[in-house]
């Protein structure tokens, strides 16, 4: 059972825009134009706790929520400045959940996006049930070499986006990367065999890495449109291939018919 608790209300932070209280009432906005260039703010900050409180698997009490007690907040805000526009929102829960979005412009001529999300898989531990004699051949064990383990993985996601355009023709130079991390423990089954068939179940620590990047150029006349790009994508494990057990070897005989 899971129960979040809110200890602290949230604060919140209302910044009016700027030009409203420039703006008088019967004054147009090409009066106000021509007085001085427009700039408007607004912003919200929020600030919070959570406390969790669970009893029994992780994986049934929330399958992707990091159950863990931590303060808690959220930031948004718009600042326009033109020709310069910028826009932020976010929040956050705990270290392995989170949120931000960043968005910035120079008028046409220059576009930038950033996107970072944090999130907790709680993974089930299973368990396959011990050997039964009684059952009819072949009927393989089960050994469960990490019986107390709690798995689960960080899943972050990064994704970073920026465009330049030529001023006054549409032409437009582009680069995309985005990454995938997934690191935490998992588990892995697997048969073995040597008298029998034994069925294996051992905990296993991953950090695997994704990245792709992709560059590229684009425009378009009239009704035709021309886009050249290049992707690379690439995938790397930190973690150890490898899965180690220790054995008891006793003396080795051999008979040849």
């Amino acid at each position: 059972m899971k129960k979040t608790i809110l200890i602290f209300a949230f604060l919140m932070l209302w910044a009016s825009p700027v030009v409203a209280a420039q703006l008088v009432e019967g004054t147009s906005l090409a009066e106000t134009a021509a007085g001085e260039r427009l700039e408007a703010f607004e912003g919200r900050i929020s600030l919070g706790y959570r406390i969790i409180d669970k009893d029994g698997n992780s994986a049934h009490a929330g399958e992707y929520d990091y159950l863990r007690s931590s303060a808690a907040g959220a930031l948004d805000f718009e600042w326009d400045p033109l020709p310069h526009r910028l826009a932020v929102e976010s929040y956050y829960l705990n270290t392995k959940d989170y949120f931000a979005e960043t968005d910035y412009a120079f008028k046409d001529i220059v576009l930038f996006n950033w996107y970072t999300r944090d999130m907790y898989h709680n993974l089930n531990h299973l368990t396959l049930g011990p050997y039964n004699p009684a059952s009819p051949p072949p009927t393989p064990s089960f050994t469960d070499l990490n019986p107390g383990a709690l798995y689960g993985v960080e899943n972050t996601l990064n994704n970073g986006f920026i465009r330049f355009k030529t001023p006054d023709f549409p032409f437009h130079l582009y680069a995309n990367m985005w990454t995938v991390e997934r690191e935490g423990t998992i588990q892995q089954i697997f048969l073995r065999g040597f008298s029998g068939i034994d069925q294996i179940s051992q905990s296993r620590d991953i950090d695997w890495f994704t990245r792709q990047v992709t560059v590229g150029a684009n425009s378009h006349i009239g009704p035709v449109e021309i886009d050249y790009s290049h992707m690379d994508k690439r995938f790397t494990s930190y973690d150890s291939n490898v899965l180690y057990d220790t054995y008891a070897i006793g003396p080795i005989r051999s008979r040849i018919i």
